[in-house]
Formats: structure tokens, sequence, C-alpha cells
């Protein structure tokens, strides 16, 4: 599912928004999201899951052309834990 697909979901769920409104709340919740990782590295959503923020270090790579050996940035990556009831929804089970 897209960005799109998402907020024409979020506006069919609730029947009374425009997609203007929707579009917009979808976005707020984005950057709600996008602000609680930045000021504390976690995001928890109670029995849906954790989006948290975790370092890639750098590391020594080859140029598999050349055999050039090269250094890699560190990093910041996001991840989403879901939750355990999360899963036995997504697997059918209750």
């Amino acid at each position: 599912m897209n960005k799109k697909d998402f907020i024409k979901l979020y506006r069919k769920k609730l029947n009374n928004l425009t997609i203007a409104e929707a579009k917009e709340d979808v976005e707020a919740i984005l950057e709600i999201i996008e602000a609680g990782l930045k000021k504390d590295g976690k995001v928890q959503f109670f029995n849906k899951g954790v989006f948290t923020v975790g370092n890639i270090k750098s590391k020594t790579i080859s140029n598999p052309k050349t055999r050039e050996l090269m250094q890699t940035t560190e990093m910041k990556k996001v991840k989403f834990n879901a939750s355990f009831k999360l899963k036995d929804k997504i697997q059918d089970k209750k």
C-alpha cells in the first residue's frame, strides 16, 4: 500500500472527510512520528508495534570492479518491530 492508497482508506474509514483533509491528517501523523523519532529515538503504539532508530556502523567495502577499498559513512536507520498481537492478526490467528 502506498501513501495515496493509505489516504483513501483513511478517508473511507472516516466518512465525512475530504481528500484534502485526509491528506492533511496523514501528513500530520507522519510528522509527529518523525518528531518523536528525532526527540526520543522511539515511538511506541500499544498492541501495534514500535518504531525505533538504530545506527548502522561505518564499514570498509571494496568496489567489485576496481577492488578499491572504500569506507561507508555511519547512518541512522528507522525500523518497525510489530507486536505479537499485530503479527497474530496478520496471520489470522485469534
